[in-house]
């Protein structure tokens, strides 16, 4: 699932606050998903994230902290887990959840 990842804030490289970078979702769960992307972002950095479906259409806003990245042969994936943050739809999130994925994890 291909979403946006638009940082919040980010210590190590505060020249990225701002920036919206293409990612492709690999993996969800309720509380977090991991993701791959051609921008790095350190862990430990804040990114907004908008999740969309279509049936039944339903959208999403979610904090996540960035908390680990690797790269792997020049592809980098990087594990968020979400946060609760003003604007966040976390607790909808999580109350249908099982909604979009029926009790099993989410590839893309």
């Amino acid at each position: 699932m291909d979403i946006f990842a638009h940082i919040n804030s980010c210590k190590d490289q505060p020249e990225l606050v701002g920036v919206s970078t293409p990612c492709r979702a690999t993996n969800f769960s309720s509380h977090g998903l991991n993701f791959t992307s051609e921008l790095s972002i350190p862990p430990g950095s804040f990114v907004y994230i908008t999740i969309c479906f279509d049936q039944p259409f339903s959208q999403y806003l979610l904090l996540c902290e960035v908390r680990w990245e690797f790269d792997r042969d020049g592809k980098l994936s990087m594990g968020l887990q979400f946060s609760e943050g003003e604007h966040s739809d976390l607790n909808r999130w999580i109350e249908e959840f099982d909604t979009h994925f029926q009790d099993e994890s989410a590839t893309d």
